[in-house]
């Protein structure tokens, strides 16, 4: 995108607009004259140029000092599905899907930057009005959406509410970006997320986009295309790090590396936004790149903490002066902590409230707006923006609980595993912390779920109809047939519930061990592994069945034990259950004889 006036795209579409707006208020308002007309105009040009300047440019991992065009950094990600593929999608493309979109994708693969680069788009080429909400402000602020966005646009500085806004989407000129949907805790996720279905529903004329890490909740909302976040290729990583404003030598070694074997045997690091820009930090410091995760985040802490200028001659003052064990420490704990109340962002109160819980947790003694400075400047580890804080992205703070949990007491271990599991389907850091104590994690948590796993579906070494029928019973609600003439095996959301259902959480310690031991959940659509016609419903792109009904069709039924992902996975997992089973017995009897 080029530079343009802001100014006058902001006028545009308020003008554009403001008849339609204009003839919606004298439905809802006693006194609808040519003041409020201008009023209005005022309102929603404000709102626009307030968005226009918030989200044009933002702090990054490496840009932390100063806001940075979107504009200049930002490196186009595609969306696919396994019906369709956007390349280096613009807002053009999303409308005229003519559906609700849900954009998924892992932490840091770019889906915030992306939503603020359509933003951007919608703003300087089309005359529908945006509407941005982070929805963990709406959290936040305790509100519903759409009294949200009411406050967001100050329409009650013009006497109109929520009723005036209902009139106006219904007009269909809006669209809505939705950011960080998986933000959210789970008691408010659920009322949003049948907020946004009832929004969706009934302004069907609007565009709406959600954003989110991959989550269960999502095979429920029918009227929704799911886009995943496409990896990065080596082509598109290698025009991120040319975009980025960093020391120009460095970059030129790292495109060297990364045209070399670098690319290949780091993958996934590249495929990633943040990890890659978090690479080349780490790469600065240190020349190299570790292959595991874990030590993957470890090394860029301590980049971080040690970080330098572009000089290399110039060490960030601390005011604390605490070494980087300590600093760990204290990170672990204060990560554990806003982990365990699903915060990311907080006020100064409740930044100060939570640092110094954990001082005591880590058994330190500090100054604590000096750690606070130190966060923000030295240590690199939060952002500031106004008067809220956050991390410098979410994925630190699953990292350093899972440091906290690997280095507790076993008491400790065991009731914060069961904390963790909760959030295995949607976060790394139960990933994290098997990448730096497998075993523990192996003992504590993946051994009994498949032995409870095991003996609850009946398993007694081979997989049979019946105990196919069994697994689909205990583990799932629902049959979801696609429109592309498959089905799987999905949980039903309990919506009244402010917890997490047995049956959601069993589904997310297994994605859980299908990420660590890399199992393979593709499923290729061909006419030769398609269900029959009378599976197949012309009024919906989805549809559902309750698994004890549908797995009665003894057709359906054995298209489950020919063709599905769920067969594989099961008979993977039962693979793997023995083999971790034999892996113990063997450790323990070289242990015994080392003793004896």
């Amino acid at each position: 995108m080029e530079e343009i006036d802001s100014n006058k795209v902001v006028a545009e579409i308020v003008k554009s607009n403001l008849d339609s707006l204009f003839e919606v208020s004298k439905s809802v308002a006693k006194n609808a004259n040519q003041q409020l007309k201008s009023r209005l105009s005022r309102t929603f040009a404000t709102y626009l140029a307030g968005i226009q300047r918030k989200y044009s440019s933002t702090k990054t991992i490496i840009y932390r000092d100063t806001p940075q065009s979107i504009k200049q950094f930002y490196e186009p990600i595609d969306l696919r599905n396994d019906k369709m593929e956007l390349k280096t999608p613009k807002i053009g493309d999303i409308v005229s899907l003519n559906l609700p979109l849900i954009i998924t994708g892992t932490g840091g693969s770019g889906k915030s930057t992306l939503l603020k680069y359509l933003l951007l788009d919608t703003l300087e080429n089309t005359k529908l009005i945006p509407i941005f909400i982070e929805l963990r402000h709406v959290e936040q602020a305790q509100s519903s959406l759409l009294n949200f966005i009411t406050t967001s646009l100050q329409l009650k500085s013009v006497n109109l509410d929520s009723e005036f806004l209902e009139q106006a989407f219904n007009r269909g000129n809006f669209i809505f970006f939705l950011d960080g949907f998986d933000e959210l805790s789970n008691p408010f996720s659920q009322s949003i997320s049948q907020e946004i279905e009832h929004l969706t529903d009934n302004f069907s004329k609007c565009t709406f986009i959600v954003t989110s890490r991959p989550g269960q909740e999502f095979i429920s909302w029918n009227n929704f295309i799911e886009l995943r976040t496409k990896p990065l290729t080596q082509k598109k990583a290698t025009s991120l790090i040319k975009r980025l404003n960093f020391d120009p030598e460095i970059k030129e070694k790292f495109l060297k590396d990364l045209k070399g074997d670098l690319y290949n045997s780091h993958r996934s690091f590249f495929e990633n936004p943040l990890l890659l820009s978090i690479m080349l930090l780490t790469y600065r410091d240190s020349a190299s790149i570790p292959s595991e995760l874990h030590n993957f985040y470890s090394l860029a802490f301590e980049a971080l903490y040690y970080r330098h200028d572009a000089s290399k001659t110039f060490k960030r003052p601390t005011l604390t002066n605490l070494p980087v064990g300590k600093g760990k420490d204290i990170m672990s704990s204060f990560s554990l902590i806003t982990y365990l109340k699903n915060v990311t962002s907080f006020n100064h109160y409740e930044l100060k409230e939570y640092i110094n819980t954990a001082l005591k947790l880590a058994d330190c003694e500090c100054n604590v707006d000096q750690l606070i400075t130190d966060l923000l400047q030295a240590y690199c580890m939060l952002l500031q923006d106004g008067t809220v804080f956050e991390y410098t992205h979410r994925s630190f703070q699953e990292y350093f609980a899972a440091c906290y949990l690997i280095s507790t007491n076993e008491q400790n271990q065991t009731q914060l595993i069961e904390h963790f599991s909760k959030r295995a389907d949607t976060d790394i850091t139960l990933q994290l912390a098997y990448g730096m104590n497998p075993a523990m994690i192996e003992e504590k948590l993946i051994i009994p779920f498949l032995s409870d796993f095991k003996e609850r579906i009946g398993f007694k070494g081979k997989i049979t109809k019946t105990v196919f029928k069994k697994f689909s019973k205990e583990y799932f609600d629902n049959v979801t047939f696609h429109h592309e003439r498959s089905a799987s095996l999905s949980v039903q959301r309990d919506e009244e519930s402010k917890t997490i259902n047995k049956k959601s959480l069993d589904l997310g310690i297994t994605r859980l061990i299908i990420r660590i031991f890399n199992i393979d959940t593709w499923f290729e659509p061909d006419k030769k592994n398609q269900l029959s016609n009378k599976y197949t419903d012309d009024k919906s792109r989805v549809h559902q069945i309750k698994v004890t009904e549908a797995l009665k069709d003894i057709e359906l039924l054995e298209w489950f034990m020919n063709h599905s992902v769920e067969l594989r996975v099961l008979r993977e997992l039962m693979k793997l259950e023995s083999a971790l089973k034999e892996k113990n017995e063997k450790n323990n009897l070289l242990f015994n004889r080392l003793l004896n």
